[in-house]
């Protein structure tokens, strides 16, 4: 029987004694998209500052931003 790829890799939570207060998912990206992160990823390893790539923070952050605008418009 063939793996459902999202079955544990994406989906898949353990219950533990403390709450969490992220959630997983699975989004789509275009290809554009996916080549300036790879191009991202490349420019900080590259640049040795010790700066970590995070898709997670990236997202946050510009959620934030698209917010901001928001409120500034009401």
């Amino acid at each position: 029987m063939p793996k459902n790829i999202l079955s544990n890799q994406y989906s898949y939570h353990q219950n533990s004694s403390k709450e969490t207060k992220t959630k997983k998912v699975c989004i789509s990206l275009s290809k554009s998209t996916v080549e300036l992160e790879e191009k991202l990823f490349k420019n900080v390893k590259e640049s040795k500052t010790g700066i970590t790539f995070n898709r997670s923070k990236i997202y946050h952050n510009a959620l934030l931003e698209l917010l901001k605008d928001f409120d500034k418009q009401n």
